[in-house]
């Protein structure tokens, strides 16, 4: 926003911040760097007109779920340390895109800049009715609809999906939003539910009543339209959806019932380690949270006690206050599980092992390959059986434990509250509003004092540019100058076999927001760090980056299937766009990454033939002529001339929109907010 000169927002935001560091031996520098960090953002927040949420308030998604997201409200909410992202269209959204959204997308809407997503190809309409019972939960419902889809999967399809029914009447606002999640988690394109009672007693209980009186009195628009047509229709009885656990966590994962895995038959299933080393709830919402305190209440009166390791991480400082007023979570302590706050999304269990069984609620680790043995994913109330049981083959509907007197005893389906008896209980103190008076700006007194007081806090005056030069920790974004220098004699800098996420394309202790990680140079440096080009003397790919920008060479990466999947594609984005790359041509891309890359000024090609991508080889040189007439749905012309002299030529294609074109050819989005 700074470097398009960008000095007040044009719709309400809010910046969420992580915690910082300890001090203290090695994290002395983390901590503080962390601080110049957040010194940082409490003036740009004050001066940009942003709310800000301390560390300590919990996951971004829940914050917004809880505090600011409205029935009715279009929210452009990046993901959170999560691929899929949060999806908070259990308020009756029209959508919460945090699975498409990416933080430079959403700054770009700060900026006055529209937010523009692909269309789905197919809007699903799920229409629910009766009531959970028993083990089931929300994001059950998913193994019902996916059964009845015609591809069996919501995978790859770009599936928009819509919840509506009476059966939205019996399932908790927050359990809806979880439902919504796990859909998006599996690869829906958005889900979204519609207004219902529940809605309005959760706006009421999180201290909301004059916006749940509105929402109430204008109830018919925020409801599915009477004889609305979709591309296909499913009807899910809430009455016979059971339990389910997804896993092994990666992109081969399915669901099985808990009574497949119990079996442990190998023609049922593949043979997995299924000890559980570790169990984590993550993500839940009220009512789940009190349905696993239950759980565990029943277990500890018979006596029974956790074979693995629980630990609860609650979403948000407010739920964790509420839980601790209504004394739930005294039932996580006396089992002996741990409770704490979430700041990021993180793996279950300790350090992974080849045998590892692990097993979480979070939605947002069912696409993440296990770093060794494997992961699953289920409900929390059936995450607190297995972790009881200590083995992924329990089926809490079937099987028994043995009480202290060697009775065998069935665990009683869980049971809970959709919302407390009191409202929430909130700390003001967590949350700085964005202030009522102006800010005068004044850049000259910023660039004279930036080099005396980097780090003091925001005055009257105003002092957002005030970034200290020699800081290890944050650098100012250099403004890249429209038009797009084209794509003329760039020379194809890696070419990357197979599959690339991001955490390989950028990799590093200062590439995932830590130490060093608002520092563009330093975060430059784990561009591809894992490949060395031992061609040019063991010289890192970053090194040869700047080598070509020096000479004013720009450069091409070529790249596999998959390209730039995961966490952090705005950091990768970045760095390619700071050390001179202009374009990369992959099999195919994430969609979260190819939408970066355009909003980078950076042009996102993909092979019309996949056997073209074995002409390019690193050190060739690449030209793309034509892209002044660059049209949407036209492929482009790559011209490519290797070190000895061949040429050869092939067509690439684009997804790129009419305004993704203007884009790049301002060099990146937000250069068109300067103009």
């Amino acid at each position: 926003l700074m470097a398009a000169n960008i000095e007040k927002v044009s719709v309400s935001g809010t910046i969420h911040c992580a915690a910082v560091p300890q001090a203290g031996g090695e994290e002395e520098g983390a901590m503080e760097g962390a601080l110049e960090v957040r010194d940082f953002l409490d003036r740009a927040a004050a001066q940009l007109g942003l709310g800000v949420w301390a560390p300590g308030s919990g996951l971004m998604g829940q914050v917004v779920l809880e505090r600011h997201l409205l029935p009715g409200m279009l929210v452009a909410s990046p993901a959170a340390g999560a691929p899929s992202g949060d999806c908070l269209g259990g308020l009756g959204a029209l959508a919460s895109m945090g699975r498409l959204v990416t933080s430079t997308q959403a700054a770009a809407v700060l900026a006055g800049l529209p937010l523009e997503v692909e269309m789905p190809k197919r809007i699903v309409g799920v229409k629910l009715r009766g009531e959970l019972r028993k083990w089931g939960s929300p994001r059950d419902v998913l193994q019902r609809l996916q059964e009845h889809l015609p591809t069996g999967s919501l995978a790859g399809g770009q599936v928009a999906i819509e919840f509506f029914g009476s059966g939205l009447q019996n399932m908790s606002c927050a359990g809806q939003a979880e439902m919504c999640q796990m859909a998006m988690s599996l690869g829906a394109y958005s889900a979204t539910t519609q207004y219902s009672q529940r809605t309005f007693d959760f706006l009421v209980s999180t201290h909301r009543h004059g916006e749940a009186a509105v929402a109430e009195e204008f109830k018919s628009l925020l409801s599915a339209d009477l004889g609305v047509e979709y591309e296909e229709l499913v009807e899910v009885d809430l009455s016979h959806v059971d339990p389910v656990v997804w896993g092994p966590a990666g992109r081969s994962s399915r669901m099985w019932s808990t009574s497949q895995l119990a079996q442990g038959d190998p023609e049922a299933r593949p043979v997995w380690p299924t000890d559980i080393t570790g169990a984590r709830l993550e993500g839940c919402e009220y009512e789940s949270i009190t349905r696993s305190a239950g759980v565990l209440r029943n277990a500890t009166k018979r006596g029974i006690s956790l074979q693995a390791p629980l630990c609860l991480v609650l979403p948000s400082a407010a739920l964790y206050d509420t839980l601790l007023r209504e004394d739930f979570l005294k039932d996580f302590e006396r089992a002996g599980a741990s409770v704490s706050v979430a700041e990021e999304s993180g793996s279950a269990g300790e350090a992974r092992t080849p045998t590892a069984c692990t097993v979480s609620s979070g939605p947002q680790s069912l696409n993440t390959e296990a770093e060794g043995g494997v992961h699953f994913v289920a409900a929390p109330s059936v995450v607190t059986a297995l972790a009881l049981a200590g083995s992924l083959e329990f089926d809490p509907q079937a099987d028994c434990f043995l009480d202290d007197d060697s009775n065998p005893f069935c665990l009683e389906p869980p049971a809970g509250d959709h919302l407390p008896e009191q409202p929430f209980t909130f700390q003001p103190a967590l949350y700085q509003a964005p202030p009522t008076h102006e800010i005068k700006h004044d850049k000259a007194a910023d660039e004279e004092e930036s080099l005396d007081s980097p780090s003091s806090s925001l005055p009257s005056s105003g002092r957002l540019h005030a970034v200290d030069p020699e800081s290890a920790h944050l650098q100012l974004l250099k403004t890249t100058s429209p038009p797009f220098p084209g794509v003329e004699a760039a020379q194809v800098l890696v070419t990357v076999v197979g599959d690339c996420g991001v955490d390989v394309l950028l990799s590093g202790p200062s590439t995932q927001g830590g130490d060093g990680g608002a520092h563009i140079d330093r975060l430059s440096a784990g561009l591809l760090r894992s490949c060395v080009l031992s061609e040019d003397g063991e010289i890192y790919v970053h090194q040869a980056a700047r080598l070509l920008q020096e000479a004013g060479v720009r450069w091409v990466v070529v790249g596999g299937a998959h390209f730039g999947s995961g966490c952090g594609v705005e950091n990768t984005a970045l760095v390619i766009r700071h050390l001179g790359g202009c374009a990369v041509v992959a099999g195919s891309f994430s969609p979260a990454f190819e939408t970066e890359l355009k909003m980078q000024g950076l042009l996102p090609l993909t092979f019309m033939n996949p056997e073209d991508a074995q002409l390019v080889t690193r050190m060739d040189s690449l030209t793309i002529p034509g892209l002044d007439s660059l049209s949407t749905g036209v492929p482009v012309l790559i011209q490519g001339a290797s070190e000895n002299g061949n040429t050869y030529s092939f067509h690439a294609q684009h997804s790129l929109t009419l305004t993704q074109i203007e884009w790049i050819r301002s060099a990146g989005a937000l250069n068109m907010a300067m103009s």
